[in-house]
């Protein structure tokens, strides 16, 4: 979550990598969700993870992405939310 620094506007790249293509805002979000379910915490970084998934959920969707939202599902389930 640290390597992303602006979500308004998203960035164009992380880690090296453009946010479109192979590495897109649907895969980088089911890391930080593993990443929570298997620490369980539900912050990195400062940020609240739930609200995090809102926002890379909305720069997915704009981008035409459709299974963000079942992700987010699923992480809010497994933490009782």
């Amino acid at each position: 979550m640290a390597e992303v620094k602006s979500l308004d506007p998203p960035q164009a790249t992380v880690f090296g990598v453009h946010t479109s293509g192979d590495f897109n805002w649907r895969i980088y979000l089911r890391a930080v969700s593993e990443w929570s379910m298997l620490t369980g915490q539900n912050t990195g970084r400062g940020k609240d993870v739930a609200s995090y998934f809102g926002k890379v959920g909305l720069i997915d969707a704009k981008g035409g992405g459709k299974t963000t939202a079942a992700g987010t599902a699923r992480w809010a389930r497994r933490n009782d939310l």
